[in-house]
Protein backbone atom coordinates (compact mmCIF):
# COMPACT_ATOMS: atom_id res chain seq x y z
CA UNK A 1 0.00 0.00 0.00
CA UNK A 2 2.58 2.42 0.45
CA UNK A 3 4.59 2.07 -2.04
CA UNK A 4 1.46 2.69 -4.49
CA UNK A 5 0.37 5.48 -2.46
CA UNK A 6 3.73 7.23 -1.32
CA UNK A 7 5.87 6.64 -4.55
CA UNK A 8 2.82 6.63 -6.78
CA UNK A 9 3.96 3.24 -8.62
CA UNK A 10 1.24 1.60 -10.92
CA UNK A 11 3.26 -2.17 -11.04
CA UNK A 12 4.59 -3.49 -8.18
CA UNK A 13 6.38 -6.90 -7.37
CA UNK A 14 5.74 -8.66 -4.19
CA UNK A 15 8.72 -11.60 -3.53
CA UNK A 16 7.65 -13.82 -0.13
CA UNK A 17 6.70 -16.79 1.37
CA UNK A 18 3.80 -19.13 0.77
CA UNK A 19 1.69 -17.34 3.40
CA UNK A 20 2.52 -13.89 2.09
CA UNK A 21 1.26 -15.14 -1.08
CA UNK A 22 -2.09 -16.14 0.22
CA UNK A 23 -2.20 -12.79 2.04
CA UNK A 24 -1.52 -11.11 -1.46
CA UNK A 25 -4.26 -12.91 -3.15
CA UNK A 26 -6.81 -12.55 -0.48
CA UNK A 27 -6.18 -8.73 -0.28
CA UNK A 28 -6.83 -9.09 -4.15
CA UNK A 29 -9.94 -10.90 -3.27
CA UNK A 30 -11.05 -8.66 -0.61
CA UNK A 31 -9.08 -5.23 -1.22
CA UNK A 32 -10.86 -4.05 2.24
CA UNK A 33 -8.57 -0.96 2.91
CA UNK A 34 -6.47 -1.75 -0.17
CA UNK A 35 -8.70 0.12 -2.63
CA UNK A 36 -6.44 0.78 -5.55
CA UNK A 37 -3.85 -1.00 -4.82
CA UNK A 38 -4.67 -4.91 -5.70
CA UNK A 39 -4.87 -4.03 -9.42
CA UNK A 40 -1.09 -2.44 -9.48
CA UNK A 41 0.44 -6.00 -8.30
CA UNK A 42 2.32 -6.83 -11.53
CA UNK A 43 3.48 -9.80 -10.48
CA UNK A 44 4.17 -12.14 -7.02
CA UNK A 45 7.05 -14.58 -6.68
CA UNK A 46 6.61 -17.01 -3.92
CA UNK A 47 9.61 -18.63 -1.87
CA UNK A 48 9.70 -22.30 -1.10
CA UNK A 49 9.37 -22.24 2.51
CA UNK A 50 9.20 -25.32 5.38
CA UNK A 51 9.25 -22.75 8.31
CA UNK A 52 10.08 -19.13 9.22
CA UNK A 53 11.85 -17.34 11.92
CA UNK A 54 11.13 -14.20 13.62
CA UNK A 55 14.12 -11.77 14.37
CA UNK A 56 14.38 -12.62 17.83
CA UNK A 57 15.03 -16.26 17.03
CA UNK A 58 17.29 -15.96 14.40
CA UNK A 59 19.40 -14.02 16.78
CA UNK A 60 19.66 -16.72 19.16
CA UNK A 61 20.27 -19.60 16.63
CA UNK A 62 23.08 -17.42 15.41
CA UNK A 63 24.84 -15.61 18.30
CA UNK A 64 23.41 -18.15 21.59
CA UNK A 65 23.98 -21.81 19.43
CA UNK A 66 26.20 -20.21 16.63
CA UNK A 67 28.81 -18.86 18.56
CA UNK A 68 28.92 -15.75 15.86
CA UNK A 69 27.92 -12.19 15.67
CA UNK A 70 24.59 -11.27 13.67
CA UNK A 71 26.60 -8.57 11.90
CA UNK A 72 29.40 -10.85 10.71
CA UNK A 73 27.20 -13.21 8.97
CA UNK A 74 26.79 -12.93 5.03
CA UNK A 75 24.16 -15.52 4.37
CA UNK A 76 21.95 -18.12 5.80
CA UNK A 77 20.85 -21.18 4.48
CA UNK A 78 19.11 -24.50 5.49
CA UNK A 79 20.00 -27.64 3.12
CA UNK A 80 20.74 -31.21 3.88
CA UNK A 81 19.41 -31.37 7.45
CA UNK A 82 21.16 -28.60 8.93
CA UNK A 83 21.03 -24.99 9.33
CA UNK A 84 24.10 -23.36 7.87
CA UNK A 85 25.79 -19.48 9.04
CA UNK A 86 27.74 -17.74 6.58
CA UNK A 87 30.65 -15.68 8.00
CA UNK A 88 31.80 -12.57 5.69
CA UNK A 89 35.52 -14.05 6.97
CA UNK A 90 34.05 -17.75 5.01
CA UNK A 91 33.83 -19.22 8.12
CA UNK A 92 30.44 -21.85 8.34
CA UNK A 93 28.75 -23.24 11.20
CA UNK A 94 25.93 -25.80 11.23
CA UNK A 95 23.50 -26.65 13.51
CA UNK A 96 21.09 -29.74 13.15
CA UNK A 97 17.66 -28.70 12.54
CA UNK A 98 16.70 -30.41 15.82
CA UNK A 99 18.03 -27.00 17.38
CA UNK A 100 15.66 -24.80 15.19
CA UNK A 101 12.42 -26.20 15.60
CA UNK A 102 11.58 -24.01 18.94
CA UNK A 103 12.59 -20.80 17.65
CA UNK A 104 9.96 -21.87 14.25
CA UNK A 105 6.63 -18.72 14.19
CA UNK A 106 4.24 -20.35 15.49
CA UNK A 107 1.84 -19.84 12.28
CA UNK A 108 4.29 -22.01 10.02
CA UNK A 109 2.75 -24.93 11.62
CA UNK A 110 -0.76 -24.19 10.75
CA UNK A 111 0.27 -23.74 6.96
CA UNK A 112 -0.26 -26.32 4.39
CA UNK A 113 2.17 -24.79 1.31
CA UNK A 114 5.78 -25.50 0.66
CA UNK A 115 5.80 -24.42 -3.07
CA UNK A 116 3.76 -21.35 -3.05
CA UNK A 117 1.18 -22.53 -4.83
CA UNK A 118 -0.77 -19.14 -5.05
CA UNK A 119 2.23 -17.31 -6.65
CA UNK A 120 2.49 -16.16 -10.25
CA UNK A 121 6.41 -17.88 -10.36
CA UNK A 122 7.62 -19.97 -7.27
CA UNK A 123 10.82 -20.87 -7.09
CA UNK A 124 13.86 -22.34 -4.59
CA UNK A 125 16.80 -24.15 -4.63
CA UNK A 126 15.73 -27.86 -3.55
CA UNK A 127 15.79 -30.17 -6.48
CA UNK A 128 18.17 -28.64 -8.09
CA UNK A 129 22.12 -28.43 -7.72
CA UNK A 130 23.88 -25.83 -6.04
CA UNK A 131 24.26 -22.73 -8.43
CA UNK A 132 20.62 -23.51 -9.82
CA UNK A 133 16.71 -22.93 -8.70
CA UNK A 134 13.71 -24.90 -9.36
CA UNK A 135 11.37 -22.56 -10.93
CA UNK A 136 7.43 -22.96 -11.59
CA UNK A 137 5.19 -20.93 -13.38
CA UNK A 138 1.84 -20.80 -11.64
CA UNK A 139 -0.24 -18.33 -13.89
CA UNK A 140 -0.94 -16.86 -17.27
CA UNK A 141 0.56 -13.51 -16.06
CA UNK A 142 3.90 -15.39 -15.01
CA UNK A 143 4.21 -17.69 -18.22
CA UNK A 144 4.25 -13.87 -19.95
CA UNK A 145 6.69 -12.80 -18.01
CA UNK A 146 9.02 -15.71 -17.60
CA UNK A 147 8.80 -16.18 -21.51
CA UNK A 148 10.32 -12.39 -22.18
CA UNK A 149 12.50 -13.41 -19.74
CA UNK A 150 14.49 -16.08 -21.27
CA UNK A 151 13.69 -14.73 -24.91
CA UNK A 152 16.11 -11.66 -23.40
CA UNK A 153 18.91 -14.37 -21.90
CA UNK A 154 18.22 -13.54 -18.56
CA UNK A 155 18.24 -17.24 -17.16
CA UNK A 156 19.85 -20.38 -18.12
CA UNK A 157 17.40 -23.05 -18.36
CA UNK A 158 17.68 -26.68 -18.08
CA UNK A 159 14.13 -29.68 -17.86
CA UNK A 160 13.85 -30.29 -14.01
CA UNK A 161 13.97 -33.93 -15.17
CA UNK A 162 17.23 -34.01 -16.17
CA UNK A 163 19.09 -32.94 -12.92
CA UNK A 164 19.56 -34.32 -9.67
CA UNK A 165 17.39 -34.52 -6.92
CA UNK A 166 14.65 -33.44 -9.14
CA UNK A 167 10.99 -33.26 -9.02
CA UNK A 168 10.74 -36.28 -6.44
CA UNK A 169 12.48 -33.90 -3.79
CA UNK A 170 10.37 -30.75 -3.78
CA UNK A 171 7.23 -33.82 -3.71
CA UNK A 172 8.45 -35.03 -1.11
CA UNK A 173 8.68 -31.94 0.58
CA UNK A 174 5.73 -30.57 -0.22
CA UNK A 175 3.83 -33.77 0.79
CA UNK A 176 5.82 -34.25 4.37
CA UNK A 177 5.02 -30.34 5.43
CA UNK A 178 1.29 -31.15 4.31
CA UNK A 179 1.10 -34.20 6.41
CA UNK A 180 3.09 -32.83 9.42
CA UNK A 181 1.25 -30.08 9.29
CA UNK A 182 -2.11 -31.39 8.67
CA UNK A 183 -1.54 -33.91 11.90
CA UNK A 184 -0.93 -30.59 13.92
CA UNK A 185 -4.61 -29.03 13.30
CA UNK A 186 -6.34 -32.05 13.75
CA UNK A 187 -5.23 -32.41 17.22
CA UNK A 188 -5.32 -28.64 17.62
CA UNK A 189 -9.18 -29.04 16.71
CA UNK A 190 -9.37 -31.76 19.28
CA UNK A 191 -7.96 -30.05 21.78
CA UNK A 192 -9.62 -26.74 21.18
CA UNK A 193 -13.49 -28.50 20.66
CA UNK A 194 -13.66 -26.91 17.10
CA UNK A 195 -14.80 -30.18 15.76
CA UNK A 196 -12.62 -30.09 12.51
CA UNK A 197 -9.27 -29.05 11.67
CA UNK A 198 -8.60 -26.56 8.57
CA UNK A 199 -8.70 -28.58 4.95
CA UNK A 200 -5.96 -29.03 2.93
CA UNK A 201 -6.53 -26.67 0.19
CA UNK A 202 -4.67 -28.21 -2.66
CA UNK A 203 -6.72 -31.37 -2.42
Amino acid sequence: KEVTRSYGLDKVGVVGTPCQMQALRKGQLYPIGLRDVADKIALAVGIFCMENFPYQGILQLVEDHGATALENVSKLDIGKGKFWIYTERGATVQLPLKVTHKYEQPGCHVCLDYVANLADISTGSVGTPDGWSTVFVRSGKGDDIWAKAIAAGAFETKPIDSVKPGLELVTKLANDKVTKNQKYLESRATEYGVGKALRNPYI
